[in-house]
C-alpha cells in the first residue's frame, strides 16, 4: 500500500521528522475509551481512510511516531502537589511500531498543527536566489551591452539610423544623462538582501521610480527633444 511505503521512508523513531523535503501535520486525537475515561493520541499524519457508505466521515486515521497519554490513577493529594512537576496528571507511552492505525470511531475531538520543512523552505528560498541572479545578470548584460553600443553601433549596421543621431548630437554629459537613464529604469527590477534573504521593497522601488522619473524628464529635455 503506498501509506505504508511513504511511512517506510520517514521513520520518526530514528530519524529528524524535519531533514526531509515535504510538510507534516501533528496531530493531537482526543478518544472516548469508555464513560469518563478519555485517552490523548499525538503524531504525525501520514494518511487517512474516509468510509466507504460515507465519505463524509472519518473511518481511519494513521499516526507515525504515535503516543498515547493515559491518566493516572487518583493518588493521595499532598503527593500530587509535592511532585507535580515530576509527575504529571497523565502516562506518555510510546506505541511501538512506525505506523499506528487509530480508528476515528471514538474520536472526540482532533487539533492538528502544520509543521513545514525546514529544507523545503530553504529550497524555495534558493530557487528564488536562482531567479534573482538571473535577473541581476540580465541588469548588468543590458546596462554593459547599451554602454557599448555607444563605441560599436557603425560595426553593427546602425548607420543613418535614429540612434547614430543620437550618438552625433549630443555630448559627453547628455551620453551620460541618458545611459544613467536606462540603468535606473533597469534597476527597477533588482531584488536587494543578502545571500537566500533577496527580495522585493516596495519603499525602495518607489524611490528608484520616483529618480528614473527625474532621469527621463531630463533625458526627454536635454537629448530626445533635439533628435
Amino acid at each position: 500500500m503506498k501509506k505504508f511505503k511513504e511511512a517506510n521512508k520517514v521513520s520518526f523513531n530514528k530519524l529528524d521528522p524535519f531533514k526531509y523535503g515535504v510538510s507534516t501535520t501533528y496531530a493531537d486525537i482526543l478518544v472516548n475509551i469508555k464513560d469518563d475515561v478519555r485517552e490523548l493520541y499525538t503524531g504525525y499524519v501520514v494518511d487517512y481512510d474516509l468510509k466507504s457508505d460515507d465519505t463524509t466521515q472519518l473511518d481511519k486515521i494513521y499516526l507515525l511516531d504515535a503516543y498515547r497519554y493515559k491518566r493516572k490513577p487518583k493518588i493521595d493529594s499532598e503527593l500530587i502537589i509535592e511532585n507535580a512537576i515530576d509527575d504529571p496528571t497523565r502516562d506518555r507511552k510510546k506505541i511501538p511500531g512506525d505506523v499506528f492505525i487509530l480508528s476515528a470511531k471514538n474520536i472526540i475531538n482532533i487539533n492538528l498543527t502544520y509543521l513545514p520543512s525546514k529544507e523545503k523552505k530553504v529550497e524555495k528560498r534558493k530557487r528564488k536566489k536562482i531567479v534573482y541572479a538571473w535577473i541581476l545578470l540580465m541588469y548588468l548584460f543590458l546596462t554593459i551591452s547599451f554602454l557599448i553600443l555607444h563605441f560599436t553601433y557603425k560595426s553593427i549596421g546602425l548607420e543613418d539610423t535614429l540612434f547614430e543621431k543620437y550618438m552625433t548630437s549630443t555630448n559627453f554629459f547628455e551620453k551620460l544623462l541618458a545611459y544613467l537613464f536606462v540603468n535606473q529604469t533597469l534597476s527597477l527590477f533588482l531584488p536587494i538582501g543578502e545571500k537566500l534573504d533577496l527580495n522585493y521593497n516596495l519603499n525602495l522601488i518607489v524611490k528608484r521610480l520616483g529618480i528614473a522619473l527625474i532621469f527621463g524628464v531630463l533625458t526627454y529635455w536635454f537629448v530626445i527633444s533635439d533628435l
